[in-house]
Parts: C-alpha cells; sequence; structure tokens
C-alpha cells in the first residue's frame, strides 16, 4: 500500500462520492468525468480497496468509500480553512530586499512610495552590503551600485 497519497486524487474522490457519480461531480469540480473515472481508479490502487460500485446509474460507494468519505470531510474542512486564512490577507507574501546600510535607509525613509499596508506584499529590509544569492532566494530583490555579474540576472539604474 502506497503511504503518501495524491491529494488531487482524494479530493476529487470526494467530489464524485458527494455527487454520487463523475457527471455531477464534473459539474462541480471542471474536471472531465473520464479524468475523474481514471483517478478515482487510481485511488483504488494506491489504497489496493474498492471504494465504489460501477452501477449503470452512477457510483455506489462500498463500505471502505463511505469510510474514507468521512475522512476526507475532516480535510476538506480544514482545506476550506487554509483557504480562508489565505484569501483573509494575513498571509501575505515577504519580499527581502538586500542593500547597503545608506540605501536601505533611503528606501525606508521613501516606503511610501512603493508599499503601503494594503498591499498584498509585505517588505524585509536587510541592510547588508554582502551579495545575497537571489537564485537560492536568499533575497528577492538586491540593490546594489553596480551591475549584477550573473548574466542571468537583470539589472537596471
Amino acid at each position: 500500500m502506497k503511504r503518501n497519497f495524491d491529494w488531487e486524487d482524494l479530493r476529487l474522490f470526494l467530489a464524485v462520492a458527494k455527487a454520487g457519480g463523475l457527471a455531477g461531480a464534473a459539474d462541480k469540480t471542471g474536471v472531465s468525468a473520464a479524468t475523474l473515472g481514471r483517478r478515482v481508479a487510481s485511488l483504488e490502487r494506491d489504497l489496493n480497496v474498492r471504494l465504489v460500485e460501477r452501477e449503470a446509474r452512477g457510483y455506489q460507494l462500498t463500505t471502505a468509500g463511505r469510510e474514507l468519505m468521512l475522512h476526507l470531510e475532516d480535510m476538506d474542512q480544514a482545506a476550506r480553512s487554509i483557504a480562508a486564512w489565505q484569501e483573509s490577507g494575513r498571509a501575505r507574501r515577504r519580499i527581502r530586499i538586500s542593500a547597503g546600510e545608506w540605501t536601505t535607509r533611503l528606501l525606508l525613509d521613501n516606503i511610501g512610495g512603493f508599499w503601503t499596508s494594503a498591499s498584498d506584499w509585505v517588505p524585509e529590509f536587510l541592510a547588508d552590503p554582502r551579495v545575497r544569492d537571489i537564485a537560492r532566494r536568499r533575497i528577492d530583490i538586491g540593490v546594489r551600485n553596480r551591475r549584477p555579474s550573473q548574466e542571468w540576472l537583470a539589472g537596471q539604474k
């Protein structure tokens, strides 16, 4: 039995289980009925258990399918809670800006020109003359007094 399941397969199975078949779940999720059928079959293989009985009028959940559905409803509620948290604006992206001390002071003195508290991001300033690695996400923006030596970095006066 597989230990790490595809969360999307689980979410799509829950949609199929709630809708009672592929057509209703396809309308709700925007995923084609054929893809939903493949994803449910894939989940059954991963779990090594039959979750649905395929009938002429849709899917009938097996006992295992009903049990899984109960677990997935908790997972779905947690996912909705996370989505609500993210949409609330409390999860704003932090943008790390690296510059020398004097440049950082200049940026802070003029912060109102490029950022407000209503922005969907939050600046994080690093007053540091060392060159930080953008490729490894140590910073997002580096302000320096010379052009970058790496050809894949953009520079602007």
